[in-house]
């Protein structure tokens, strides 16, 4: 559930007599630790204070004295709380400080609204009937881009969303594709699309800065959210490595078309230069992206598909366990895709990806030569530890 539906389901209980600690579940420790911005975290705290607010007057929270917050973070947390919630709140502060006195009572908070009749999920909350959808012509679907290397199982992330009802996946956008030949919003003609996934790959830094091209897909496509999508180096770089028909020949060109002399692996840049690219990536995730995902978390053991469906629907996408079963084919969502490309032109496809549920496959993932592990070590060491 979106944190507003969260915050709406708290609404509904009995007002509290007193201080209530909320307890926070492992899961949104784990988000919280690896979440790409503070602002995300930020606005956790933000929904659970309201929540108390509207139910007792006033609300205050206090961050522990052994957290790795920096001062300019509880800053930026004291100001987007103000912008949320405006006058009358207790500004955040090491729970180790001193007391401030009591601020004012704030006004009394407007009514909340009825709330929508609701229905049971698998997850066993509430979840809202859904709201009337907009008329077309106003109707905007939500934009996610996800971000990664060539053989890192991202293919397969874009179809787990394409699960979702009403999503245009662009599960596999060819490396090779320029940033200026991707599709703008009014390139695409949405119809009853709910959500646009669009998958881009990593080059090689010897075809430019990592970041730049980035930047320049972002203001291509608008994004409402960024994810970078990781998997582990050392497995990622064999695979590279396997798709490379000549090791002694890289691409250096990028030529935006088919060519097939080199293998994918060395196509636009050398499976070194690609490393070397994530982990610059990899060091700006903070500013540079959304959230980030695991191909690990997915086929590792499903006990993990948790994490990802609390990531995707922190940032806007109702991710649920009942997609993981994978009932929807590749050709179903490549095709409603397709068929809503409007004026869009692009090269793209659906990936190598098996059909059905996941073949998980536990601690296999990390059974890699000792060469690609001191390779991606050293190639992209901040995530290769």
């Amino acid at each position: 559930l979106k944190w507003s539906k969260l915050v709406q389901q708290l609404l509904r209980l009995p007002a509290p007599a007193g201080r209530v600690k909320i307890p926070v579940r492992k899961s949104y420790r784990n988000y919280m630790r690896s979440c790409a911005r503070t602002s995300e975290i930020v606005l956790l705290l933000a929904s659970l204070a309201l929540v108390v607010q509207a139910r007792v007057g006033r609300a205050s929270f206090s961050i522990d004295p052994d957290s790795d917050w920096s001062s300019d973070d509880i800053s930026e947390a004291a100001q987007r709380i103000e912008e949320l919630a405006g006058s009358g709140w207790d500004r955040p502060v090491p729970s180790s400080a001193v007391p401030a006195a009591p601020a004012p009572a704030p006004a009394q908070a407007a009514p909340v609204a009825p709330a929508a009749p609701a229905t049971q999920t698998a997850t066993g909350l509430e979840e809202e009937a859904s709201e009337p959808r907009p008329d077309s012509a106003e109707h905007r679907p939500t934009r996610f881009l996800i971000h990664c290397l060539q053989s890192s199982g991202c293919s397969l992330f874009a179809k787990l969303l394409g699960q979702q009802d009403r999503t245009m996946s662009f599960m596999d956008v060819f490396v090779y594709v320029p940033a200026e030949r991707l599709p703008q919003p009014e390139d695409l003609d949405p119809q009853d699309a709910d959500f646009v996934i669009l998958k881009t790959t990593i080059q090689g830094d010897e075809i430019g800065d990592p970041l730049a091209r980035l930047a320049a897909i972002k203001q291509r496509f608008k994004p409402d959210k960024t994810i970078l999508y990781v998997r582990d180096p050392g497995v990622n770089y064999e695979h590279l490595r396997a798709h490379v028909v000549d090791p002694n020949l890289r691409d250096t060109q990028c030529l935006p078309q088919v060519v097939e002399s080199y293998g994918y692996g060395a196509r636009c840049g050398s499976p070194e230069g690609k490393l070397r690219s994530l982990e610059m990536l990899w060091q700006a995730r903070d500013d540079a992206f959304d959230a980030v995902v695991s191909y690990a978390d997915i086929v590792g053991d499903s006990s993990r598909w948790d994490e990802i469906i609390w990531t995707m629907n922190a940032v806007g996408f109702p991710l649920d366990r009942g997609h993981f079963a994978m009932s929807q084919s590749g050709e179903d969502i490549e095709m409603y895709a397709r068929q809503r490309m409007g004026r869009a032109s692009f090269d793209w496809g659906s990936g190598d990806t098996h059909e059905g549920p996941f073949d998980l496959h536990g601690s296999s993932e990390n059974s890699i030569s000792s060469a690609s592990q001191v390779q991606a070590e050293t190639l992209c060491p901040s995530l290769a530890k």
